[in-house]
């Protein structure tokens, strides 16, 4: 799946702190203003490929200028907001007085950590809708599908695994807007990873994996380190990297992870293969991200 990575480390740690208060999760999307009219998304740069690929635009401050800090993340864990206790659902959010005292207090910040959380944890096709006091209308579409019964019942610990791996995916050091290739193991990535993006997007950076619903330790490794400190400068993408991003570093991927063989979506000869890492360490729900050079 390609996507665009432009989420700020301190934005993933305001995930954290909204699911502690949230007894229900989505993403942002579109608010509309006093006049009815639909406000657009966050301009965080991060529209979708037809083939998944997303722009991962977090940065170190948030997954906007404003968003989710490393000292949020790591303070307030998602199971502290009640975040997984419930659906991510539209009358969940609208009945969580937590939710509503932590979207509020920044309606900015809290609309672009919603797009990141509705986009990795609902398909395609699904939407997620708040009204805030104001008056304001958000709607948050979902895209990579990672935790589709997330919807209709209390998140399972598969899930919240996954998307966790997808919000550390696409968290960037730098805030820049970058085109990362999402795959795994997680049946709707492989089922959106086609033979033009295998093909673009070849150079495997790292894995993500960890629970921000049970424990601010998120993990990450690395799988090219030296080819990626070449190109940190003008990507961003420095989180696989020791030492960066408040995430734990265990080393290089080979080491510490299994890997697992796959194929694009494509029929006959045009499928192209490619290797995700499958298992790291404890976690077997994990996230590679793949770049182009």
């Amino acid at each position: 799946m390609i996507e665009m990575n432009r989420m700020r480390p301190k934005a993933l740690m305001s995930v954290v702190a909204m699911t502690s208060l949230l007894t229900g999760c989505a993403v942002s999307s579109p608010p509309i203003a006093s006049n009815g009219e639909e406000v657009p998304a966050p301009a965080i740069t991060d529209t979708l490929a037809p083939e998944g690929l997303s722009q991962n635009g977090l940065s170190q401050n948030g997954f906007s200028e404003n968003g989710l800090s490393q000292n949020g993340l790591s303070q307030n864990g998602l199971s502290q907001n009640g975040l997984g206790s419930a659906p991510l659902a539209s009358a969940s959010l609208a009945a969580s007085a937590p939710f509503a005292t932590w979207f509020e207090a920044d309606t900015a910040r809290g609309n672009e950590v919603m797009t990141y959380v509705a986009r990795c944890a609902a398909p395609t096709g699904a939407t997620i809708s708040y009204v805030a006091s104001s008056g304001t209308a958000y709607a948050w579409p979902g895209t990579l599908g990672l935790a589709p019964l997330w919807q209709t019942a209390p998140i399972a610990t598969r899930e919240q695994e996954l998307v966790t791996a997808c919000l550390m995916a696409h968290v960037n050091g730098l805030g820049h807007h970058v085109e990362i290739s999402v795959r795994g193991a997680a049946a709707s990535l492989v089922a959106s990873t086609t033979a033009a993006e295998a093909n673009r997007f070849f150079f495997r950076e790292g894995a993500f994996y960890g629970n921000l619903f049970v424990s601010p330790v998120l993990h990450v490794c690395s799988g090219n380190a030296w080819l990626q400190e070449k190109l940190y400068g003008t990507t961003g993408r420095v989180c696989t990297l020791q030492g960066n991003c408040g995430f734990q570093w265990d080393g290089h991927c080979d080491d510490v992870c299994t890997h697992r063989d796959l194929k694009t979506i494509d029929a006959g000869a045009g499928a192209v293969g490619y290797s995700v890492y499958d298992r790291c360490g404890a976690s077997e729900n994990v996230v590679t991200t793949f770049l182009t050079l």
